[in-house]
């Protein structure tokens, strides 16, 4: 058979290799945190919205609880780039 071409990058979206994908333990700790800022900016937005009346509280803690959730999805992103592989 002959090699097959991969429109991807990456050798495990190829239809030739199926190795398995090792997801290293500061990466999963990164997307768990990320996901959990995510939540938390949410709920800060959800409780401001609910429990201040007053509109200039009401606002900062909006934009604070978007800042959060902004925090938080970089951090998402960032446990997906994959780390550089060492050259022997």
């Amino acid at each position: 058979m002959g090699s097959a071409i991969s429109l991807t990058r990456w050798p495990s979206a190829s239809c030739s290799t199926h190795e398995s994908v090792a997801v290293s333990l500061p990466s999963l700790m990164m997307k768990l945190v990320g996901f959990l800022l995510l939540l938390a900016g949410w709920l800060l937005v959800l409780a401001a919205l609910e429990m201040l009346s007053a509109p200039r509280p009401r606002v900062l803690f909006v934009i604070a609880g978007f800042a959060i959730e902004v925090l938080g999805l970089a951090l998402v992103f960032r446990a997906h780039i994959p780390e550089p592989k060492e050259e022997r």
